[in-house]
């Protein structure tokens, strides 16, 4: 199993935009609902978080810390019941 190169892509990113001290943040796509009905629309994730995340899935989000080269994920909680 090959690991997504998520660091590797938000440094290019900060290269990219001449920085280099701050904190990138991105959030990806969340789960929408038809109105006035329980089902969900067909979950697309954002191209650009995708990118530099490698998540699919809804709900995350995603931080870089450029000066310490730190990349952390935020998942939302899931119970016991709903995993």
């Amino acid at each position: 199993m090959q690991v997504y190169p998520a660091k590797q892509h938000f440094a290019k990113t900060a290269k990219n935009l001449n920085v280099a001290s701050g904190v990138i943040f991105v959030r990806g796509g969340e789960t929408i609902i038809h109105p006035d009905s329980d089902t969900e629309y067909e979950f697309h994730q954002d191209s650009n978080f995708y990118y530099l995340s490698g998540v699919r899935e809804p709900g995350f989000a995603a931080a870089y810390d450029i000066a310490s080269d730190t990349a952390i994920l935020f998942v939302n909680h899931v119970s016991a019941d709903e995993a």
